[in-house]
């Protein structure tokens, strides 16, 4: 008696949407178009403005009258 044993592996194949491969072209495009980035860019501190302090010559002269008194017209002769 001969036993014969037959093995067969049905070939997979990924199904893929149309969707999917406009969606993988146009991230290659991306990928490909876009210029990488070269390192850091360290800003050197001295171009950088420095706040200046105000001094009190040139703060505005601050007001002493507010306002808030009674107005009282001269009298006429």
């Amino acid at each position: 008696t001969f036993v014969t044993a037959t093995t067969t592996t049905a070939a997979t194949t990924p199904t893929i949407s149309k969707d999917e491969i406009t969606l993988a072209k146009a991230l290659i495009e991306i990928k490909t178009s876009r210029p990488k980035a070269k390192g850091i860019v360290m800003q050197d501190p001295s171009e950088t403005p420095t706040p200046t302090p105000i001094v009190s010559s040139q703060q505005p002269s601050k007001v002493q009258d507010k306002g808030k008194g009674i107005m009282v017209e001269p009298k006429m002769p």
